[in-house]
Parts: structure tokens; C-alpha cells; sequence
């Protein structure tokens, strides 16, 4: 779910000059990729927002794999891929999570796993790293 014009397009449009921000009035905040075909999923490579305004808005995240189309905002019958537990700061620079074997999917999600409704989930860049099936 996306406010004004923070649309989940602008988590992948190659600038970091642009971002996804959920709605501010949603609990569980989520952002949705669909790959298009079922690939191995072995790195996931994302920017969160670092603005001062933004302090501790990216903690408590979880990172889902799945085969199937899901819109609801419940994620939890996917596979937990990582746990990023943050708060995010700039220090950070870009999170990485990777699996070896990789994790089967064509749905990637990144939720707030806990129900804040005062801060957005928000995403500069999100890179994955994939193997065809």
C-alpha cells in the first residue's frame, strides 16, 4: 500500500532519489514484488530511507519468499527468507541477506512485523539477486 505519489514502483527505479512509503495509517506496513516466473532467490540487497524524520521507522522487518499471489498483507505463509531487527540508521549503508542455495519464489515481501501505525515502511532501493528455476 502506497501514499500520495510513493508508489511500490519507486523502490525499484534505479534512482535513489525516489522511494516507497506505505500508508502512515495501516498497521503492517508491506511492499510486494512479483519477479514474473519463479526464480532461486539468493541475495536481497535493500536501501531503506535514512532521513532524520525517518528515525527507527525501519526496524522489526521481515523479508517473505513465496510462489503464491498474495495482496492481502499477510505474508506469513511464505517463507521467512531474513529478519532485520534494526532500527535502521545511515551507518548501516545497504542491508544484505543472502542464502546459498537460494529460496524458490516469484513473490518477494518486506513487512513491518509489528502493528506501528506513526511510521511508513520506506524503501530507496530494493536489488535481488536471482538463479532461474
Amino acid at each position: 500500500m502506497a501514499r500520495f505519489n510513493y508508489g511500490p514502483s519507486k523502490a525499484v527505479d534505479t534512482s535513489i532519489a525516489t522511494w516507497f512509503c506505505s500508508n502512515f495509517d495501516v498497521g503492517h506496513s508491506w511492499w510486494r514484488l512479483d519477479l514474473g516466473d519463479g526464480r532461486y532467490i539468493h541475495k536481497i540487497d535493500i536501501l531503506p530511507r535514512s532521513h532524520p524524520t525517518d528515525a527507527f521507522a525501519f526496524r522489526d522487518v521481515e523479508i517473505r519468499v513465496g510462489t503464491t499471489d498474495l495482496s492481502s498483507g499477510d505474508f506469513t505463509s511464505w517463507t521467512l527468507y531474513a529478519h532485520y531487527m534494526g532500527p535502521y540508521t545511515v551507518q548501516g549503508g545497504r542491508l544484505l541477506f543472502t542464502s546459498y542455495e537460494g529460496i524458490p519464489g516469484r513473490y518477494i515481501s518486506v513487512q513491518r512485523g509489528m502493528n506501528v501505525t506513526e511510521a511508513a515502511l520506506k524503501i530507496l532501493d530494493f536489488k535481488v539477486y536471482v538463479r532461474i528455476h
